[in-house]
């Protein structure tokens, strides 16, 4: 991939206890590739820039409480179950993110970075 090319990121985790996380968790540095409503693990969008795929969630969150995500963790590429939630409710724009389907205090903060920049999240 170029080194200019923006991703979709977990730029970090707003759960504290990292040593309570887990595989099964979007983890800081995991490029979200693509997210799929329900059932449907198969058949995923893809995740294009943070804006984006925030507005894909909240139409998912209408529908839905569980999706998939796909994302890529090193050289391996994973899915994984999450849930859609509110982040920050204003009147005019409603912002959607990720938390772990096992934990809700695990809520993802999303970001677009290059892929350098994630994958040095990875190591940390």
């Amino acid at each position: 991939m170029g080194s200019d090319q923006r991703v979709v990121c977990v730029k970090k985790v707003k759960q504290k206890a990292a040593e309570e996380w887990d595989e099964s968790m979007p983890l800081p540095g995991d490029i979200i590739e693509g997210i799929a409503e329900g059932a449907a693990a198969n058949t995923f969008i893809p995740a294009k820039a943070r804006s984006v795929l925030s507005s894909q969630l909240g139409s998912f969150s209408r529908q839905t409480e569980v999706i998939w995500l796909k994302v890529r963790r090193g050289d391996s590429v994973l899915k994984l179950q999450a849930c859609v939630v509110k982040k920050g409710c204003s009147k005019l724009q409603r912002r959607f993110t990720i938390r772990a389907a096992s934990d809700e205090r695990h809520v993802v903060g999303l970001a677009d970075l290059t892929y350098e920049q994630c994958t040095a999240l990875q190591g940390t």
